[in-house]
This record gives structure tokens, sequence and C-alpha cells, in this order.
């Protein structure tokens, strides 16, 4: 008699022996008899030999298992296509007639309590849906019986839906992992979106927002986009995150949006509208698109909206009144404190980061790295809005680079810079772009007189230093196309202890003025009549002419002013002022800065004065030793300080530069989705070769002095690059020397 497909097999631990239901006693007994044979697995000594065997039954078994089950929802499945009388339910699904077995569609929750209900459709059989497409509706009955589902992006949202109202996990699972799998472009993130914030696929619906908030501006053309609900609108329009995307984008969008179910949409226009922030669209737009247009018109809250925003644009007191903003630039500098064992072992901690600070706004916006880390760097804004930086710690070999940041092509390139005849061992003081010009306030040593120092030791110990083989200050200014720089001025000489601090204030129709201010220590000579160890320079970049003013006094931080110079220090009762009307030093106490309100004690922070405000940002706590993010902004005027939007990371020692960029590049919040999918190094090109950076090996290295060195220690006879002999003052002039006889008239 043939075996039914039914029977149930168990495997026995003995070798080829299997037990099948209902089976004669001729056979027990056999099988008895064998098992009596058989030693028991506590007896045996050795059971490695009965492992495989076990293993091998196991697994068949469960091989035939599947097989069975496979077989039997096959037979199920082919009963429901060929309306087999075994099926005892009948689906109607609109047009379309599906059978069923109630055993099958019980596995689903919906079926259950519909069948547990007792309500007559699962006592007559016939059981008519009014959701769902029909074609997903019985992809779902072929998922209850088979386990398999055919998706396809097209059919994914009513595939969806059925899943959730019957709820069927399982099946809304594989569509949230198909959805998952899927390249997200601007084509499908938005269907993505809103199919797995309406199912609750929550990680799913975080990334495909992410994706919308990081393409907006490309996506608010597209008619997806007028799907969305007006909380969903409102809110995009709210987030301040996407400060990247123009208001005049969002406004065409409400309009397009509110028209396309005008009967319905309409109430949300005033909602949405009076959500924008107009004072941030350009006043052209303001006139040619939204004053006329007609949904505007029709409401006087709106009306009152944009007038208010007019009234500002017209004064010049909103942000999108002109294409350009006043920023102060950050960038450089390092995150933690500089000391021996933190550079040996734990690296400088020097940043390639660069920051906006938008003074009108109160924010800070990224903008493109650095091509490399500068842990000293200075830095400056031209007339064009590009950002020049320059690493005052990456003078090797007689080689210097100024990196240029423009912003419309945003590219980085860098230029090598061609040193003046006969200069070398450059320290640069101070980087600024000043009428227009490109300037470096600079020491240099020039050493025009090289055969003592080839001569005898002998020799050279009674021999003076020959004269031009000092330290000396000047002012060079730098051709950006070509790199050749040239000597404008010289200030003074200086030794190696001599700290210099220089500024520059911007006048009108292109003109400026340079202060240059020097404080020299170690001064000893007894001969001197006249020792002074500060002084101070004003250089008019107008008439090319210098002048010497005498009773300076030096402070470690200098401000170009309005309408002087101030060298001060926070927390000092008196500042020095100079008045460039009266050409006269000042020392009183309306110029003092009080300490600031945060992180009182701190130096090595980034400062500059913008008209008769000083900022200052960053710096390393006296106490801690640690950086500090604290902004802070003093006013002269009011000698009050004003806390400010706290830095993005805490630095030490980055350079900071006042200048006009483009609005679209300081456009995007420091959390911009579009910049954390796009990061702005990867927007960015950087055409630079520099020397032991990006080391361009066939770089070929600079040879701005004909100076060649025998290898001898030549400190004795040239101490620290200064002639004591040749100075009555201790600055290097003779002792008959009055410099202020030749100084051009100012």
């Amino acid at each position: 008699m043939p075996q039914s497909p039914l029977m149930l097999i168990d495997y026995d631990i003995s070798r080829d022996q299997r037990q099948v239901s209902g089976d004669s006693d001729k056979a027990r007994n056999r099988r008895a008899e064998t098992m009596s044979t058989c030693p028991s697995l506590s007896e045996s000594q050795d059971v490695s030999g009965w492992l495989p065997t076990i293993s091998s039954a196991l697994l068949h078994f469960g091989r035939l298992k599947d097989q069975h089950a496979l077989k039997l929802q096959d037979l199920l499945y082919q009963q429901t296509l060929q309306n087999s009388n075994f099926c005892d339910v009948t689906i109607h699904i609109g047009d379309m007639t599906v059978k069923a077995h109630w055993c099958v569609l019980v596995v689903c929750p919906y079926f259950q309590s519909l069948y547990d209900s007792g309500m007559k459709e699962s006592k007559s059989g016939e059981l008519t849906l009014h959701f769902g497409n029909p074609f997903a509706m019985r992809e779902a009955i072929k998922f209850l019986y088979t386990g398999q589902v055919h998706i396809t992006f097209e059919k994914v949202r009513y595939l969806l839906e059925v899943a959730d109202y019957l709820q069927i996990t399982n099946m809304k699972q594989l569509c949230s992992d198909f959805l998952s799998t899927m390249d997200m472009n601007v084509e499908n993130c938005v269907q993505i979106a809103l199919l797995s914030s309406m199912y609750n696929l929550d990680h799913l619906y975080l990334r495909s927002f992410q994706y919308m908030c990081g393409h907006l501006p490309e996506l608010l053309v597209k008619d997806d986009m007028l799907q969305l609900t007006k909380d969903s609108v409102q809110a995009l329009i709210a987030d301040r995150t996407l400060s990247y995307v123009k208001r005049e984008l969002f406004f065409d969008f409400i309009i397009r949006w509110t028209e396309h179910d005008k009967t319905v949409r309409e109430e949300s226009f005033e909602d949405l509208f009076t959500s924008l922030d107009l004072k941030a669209m350009s006043p052209g737009f303001l006139a040619d698109r939204v004053e006329n247009n007609q949904w505007v018109l029709s409401s006087e809250k709106c009306k009152m909206w944009f007038l208010e925003a007019k009234i500002q644009t017209m004064a010049g007191l909103s942000a999108g009144s002109s294409d350009t903003r006043d920023v102060l630039v950050l960038c450089g500098g390092s995150v933690q404190d500089h000391h021996f064992m933190a550079s040996v072992f734990m690296g400088s901690g020097a940043v390639d980061s660069m920051y906006a600070y938008i003074i009108q706004e109160d924010r800070w916006a990224k903008l493109p790295p650095l091509p490399f880390v500068m842990r000293k760097p200075l830095a400056a804004v031209d007339d064009r809005g590009q950002i020049l930086v320059f690493d005052s710690l990456s003078i090797t070999e007689n080689q210097m680079y100024l990196m240029c940041f423009n912003p419309g092509t945003s590219s980085w390139t860098g230029t090598k810079l061609k040193f003046p005849a006969g200069e070398e061992d450059f320290r640069v003081h101070s980087l600024m772009v000043c009428a227009g010009r490109t300037l470096f306030v600079i020491s240099s040593v020039r050493r025009s007189r090289l055969a003592s120092l080839n001569a005898s030791c002998e020799a050279a110990s009674s021999a003076a230093v020959p004269l031009g083989t000092v330290w000396h200050v000047q002012l060079w200014e730098i051709e950006r196309d070509t790199g050749n720089m040239s000597v404008v001025s010289t200030f003074f000489h200086r030794n190696a202890s001599t700290e210099v601090r220089a500024s520059c204030y911007q006048g009108p129709e292109n003109t400026g003025v340079i202060y240059v201010l020097g404080h020299k220590v170690h001064v000893s000579n007894s001969k001197s009549r006249n020792k002074k160890q500060t002084r101070f320079f004003v250089f008019d970049l107008r008439t090319n002419r210098k002048r010497e003013y005498h009773r300076a006094q030096y402070e470690p931080y200098v401000y170009a002013l309005p309408d002087g110079f101030l060298a001060t220090r926070p927390g000092k009762v008196t500042a020095r002022f100079f008045n460039f009307r009266t050409k006269k030093w000042l020392s009183d106490k309306v110029h003092s800065i009080k300490l600031p309100p945060t992180d009182a004690n701190r130096d090595d922070y980034a400062t500059v004065s913008v008209k008769d405000n000083l900022y200052m940002f960053g710096g390393k706590r006296t106490d801690t030793r640690k950086a500090t993010a604290s902004a802070v902004r003093y006013s002269l005027a009011t000698q009050t300080w004003t806390e400010l939007a706290e830095m993005p990371v805490s630095l030490m020692g980055a350079a900071v530069a006042f200048g006009r960029l483009p609005a679209d590049i300081v456009r995007c919040d420091l959390e911009c989705p579009h910049c954390l999918l796009s990061p702005h190094r990867n927007r960015t090109s950087y055409d630079i070769s520099v020397r032991g950076y990006n080391c361009d090996d066939d770089d070929e290295v600079g040879n701005a002095s004909s100076f060649e060195f025998d290898g001898s220690d030549y400190s004795d006879y040239y101490d620290d690059y200064y002639d004591r002999s040749f100075s009555d003052d201790g600055w290097g002039y003779p002792f008959d020397y009055d410099p202020d006889e030749d100084l051009l008239v100012f």
C-alpha cells in the first residue's frame, strides 16, 4: 500500500533504523532485538563514531522536513489558483475573486480577529474587502501561503498599505528592506520619505528625510513635493539648518503648493507666507515677485508682513539687502596647549578648519577647510572676497607660500613667493590687504659682506661684524600673480628678542595707513644717550611715506581704529591711543578695555577691530591651559562687552580677518544637511603644490641668497644677528644719526 504524503517519519538512534506510524508487530520485535545488541552510549568507550551518524540523520531529517513544508505550501496555494473544493472561503476584492483556506488566512491577525468575531463572513464563506489595491491584496494572500512577494518601486506603496492594514508584519518588513536597498536620489527620496512616514518606518524615514534636506533646492521644483502636508512645509521653512536654501525658492514653492489644491490649501497660505523670512530675500525679488502676487494681496496679514520686510530692506537693515555679508574669517589654530610633551606624544593639535562669523546675523558658518593644518596662520580678506592665508611656521629652506581661496570658483591655489635679492631668514609678523595692495610686515636679515664670516676665528673675534648683517623690519608688497615680493619701506633694525605688532586701517577711496609698533628688549649699550625700547611708525599707502612718532608704549594687542591706533590689553586701567588727527599719543581711560565677562584670564586668542568694536575669539585659559570657545565683542563707544554665539570648536592661536564674502558661501548653517552629505572639501578644488605638505619632490628649492655656509658655528661672531657696537640706541642707528631727519612728511 502506498505511503501517505503526510506520514510522519521519526529517526531512531540506531543506524539505518526508522519507525513508521502503524508498522507491524514483527517489525517492532526486530527493532527491539537490534537495540538489545547495540551498546548504549553510556557503556561505549568511544562515542566519536556515533556523532557523524547522529549529525547525518538530523540533517537528513531537517532537509526532508523543509521539502515537505514547501510541498504543502505549494499544494495549498495551487488549490487557490484552481478554485479547488478544498478552499472554504471566497474573497472578493473589487472585480477580482480569490479562493482561500481559513486555516491559512488566520495566520494574519486581521483575518484571525474577523474569524473569531463570529461574523456572517466566517460562516458563509464569503468575504468582501473594500480596501487596498487588488494586485497588492492578491500578493498579500500569496505571501500568507508561500512567504514570497513580488515588490517593485511602482507597487511598493500598495503593498505597504495592505501589509499595514492586514498587520502582516513580515511582509511589511520585506517592503521596508526593499526600500532600504534602493539607491537614494532626487527622483525617489520624496516618495520614500512619504511612505516611511506614513507607515512608521523610522530608520528609513530619517535617512530619506536627511537626503531630502540635503538636496532641497533641486526637490522644491518637483511635483512630488506638492504631496507634503502643511505642517511638513512649515517645518521645512522654520528649520534653521536649511538656511542654505534661498528664501526665494521657498516662496515659489509655497505658491505652487497652494495652487495644487486651491480649495483645501487656500487657508494655509497665510500661515506659510508669514513663516518666511522675507528680509533674507533680495530687494529685486521682493519688488518683482512678491509685492504684486495675488495670494499676498488677498490677505491683510500677508501685506503687513511684506511691508515690514520692505521697509527694513530699503533701510539696509535686512540680511538679504545685499549679495555680500560682513564676516570675520577664523582659520587654523590648535585645540590644545603646545607644550613639549603634547607636541612629542600627542601631536600639535593643529587644525585645518575655517569658519566665518556673520556679524549681522550673530551666527557661524563653515567654510572650505585649509589645504593643510596650520597652527599659527595669518589671514586677510581682499576687496574681491578672496581669503589669503599664510602659515607663519612653514618657512623652510627660504620658501614661503601664500594660499588663496576664491569663493567664486570654490578653489584653493598656492603661490610660491619670490624673495627680494639678498634677504633671508624671514619671520612674518603680519599679513594685510589694504588699499588694494597685499603686504607683509616682515623681519629678515641681509648679509652683504660675507668674507669676514669665512675668515679664521681669531680674525673674526677681533673684527667688527660688517654693516648690513643685522635684522631689520620692513614692509614688503606681493604681486599676487607672479609671487614677486619687493621692499616698500624699512622701519628699523632689531635683535632676536624684538616684538613687532602691526595693523592697518582701510580708508575711503582706496586709501589706508599701516601702523607698526616694535618693542626691543635686552638693549644694553653703556654709550647710549637715549635708549628707545619702543618705536612706532605710520605708513601712508597713498603717498608711500612713513613717519615715526615717539613716546610710544608697547602693548601686546594693537587695533587700527577709524580715528587712530590703540595699543592696550584687557584689564589695563589706562590705554595708549595714537590720535591720527592730532598726531599725538594719548593716555586715557576712554579707550581702556575691561576684562571680558567669560574666560577673563586667557591669552593666545584671535582678536581684531571692526570700526569701534573689538572682537575676541577663543584663546587659552591661563589657569587650566585649555582652549576655550568663547566669543565676545567690546564696544569702545559704550565700554561694554557682548557675548556672541559660541565658536564651533575651542581654538587657540587661530588667525582672524575682517572682510566681505558672497552671501552664498556663508549661507549654510553649521549643521547644514547639504554639507553633511557633501562636505566642503569634496566640493572644493585644491590646486596646491607646497613643498613639505603636498610634497612636490620636483619642486626646486628657492635660492634667494648666494650665501654659502662652510659648517662652522659663527654665533660667536654674529650674536642674535645684532651688532651692539654699531648702534647707539639699540635699534641699529649710528651714534650721531637722527632718525627723524630723513623721514618723509606724512
